[in-house]
């Protein structure tokens, strides 16, 4: 899942279902998978704190090494070489979301998302 296209966010640890999980943020409402089969709803006013841990550039590898083999095919090494450089790069925050009732979790968000549910805080 390529979560710098939509308004999904990574989930990475905490008291939301994590690692496979995706969480979702839209209209001032997070959307989070509290088990296997039930998908939570919690407002945005619900946030106690929200910090942020990182800013930092994920790399799509599987889309570079894709890029890298057709422009191989069509170019030789050289050419692979220059298919499979850091030409598709994704900024991405990862953060801490502590909710009023205690819960919290860690993600990670594209800057655009991450600066909507900062927003949505104000």
């Amino acid at each position: 899942m390529n979560y710098f296209m939509r308004n999904f966010f990574e989930v990475l640890c905490g008291d939301f279902k994590a690692g496979t999980s995706e969480g979702e943020f839209c209209k001032g409402i997070f959307y989070l998978n509290s088990d296997a089969v039930f998908q939570e709803k919690i407002r945005a006013n619900e946030i106690e704190t929200l910090e942020t841990l990182s800013d930092e550039v994920k790399h799509s590898v599987g889309q570079s090494t894709g890029s890298g083999l057709v422009y191989g095919l069509l170019m030789g090494p050289i050419g692979f070489l220059i298919g499979s450089g850091p030409h598709r790069r994704y900024k991405g925050i990862t953060f801490v979301c502590r909710f009023k009732d205690g819960r919290k979790f860690t993600a990670i968000a594209p800057t655009k998302l991450y600066n909507q549910i900062m927003a949505s805080q104000e």
